[in-house]
């Protein structure tokens, strides 16, 4: 019988994901591995011939369209003016990541 994977390929696998696989747990991987590539050998049986091909599970078409200005009622510079902090240019904002040894809800 042509094996789907064997104990060399395990071991080849293996050394390229830099993982160890114990004596006791490789015949469990082996027929695990085996049971899982065998129902893609029952995959290659199914008839898709008449399955148009596709990138996804849906079909979305993105929308494209120009950017375009529009007229603001309020200018830059307002906004900036109204914001509650600020140091020199810069916006200031409550913090997102928590200090060191702290947390964000401590307002560190």
């Amino acid at each position: 019988m042509n094996e789907i994977i064997n104990k060399q390929t395990l071991e080849k696998l293996a050394e390229l994901a830099r993982i160890e696989i114990s004596e006791n747990k490789e015949e469990k991987l082996l027929s695990d591995l085996r049971a899982i590539l065998g129902h893609f050998d029952e995959l290659k049986e199914v008839d898709v011939s008449d399955m148009k091909p596709m990138a996804g599970a849906v079909e979305l078409i993105n929308i494209f369209r120009e950017d375009e200005p529009i007229e603001s009622e309020t200018e830059a510079i307002d906004l900036i003016e109204s914001f509650p902090e600020k140091e020199r240019r810069f916006l200031k904002v409550p913090p997102v990541f928590p200090a060191k040894g702290g947390s964000v809800s401590d307002g560190e």
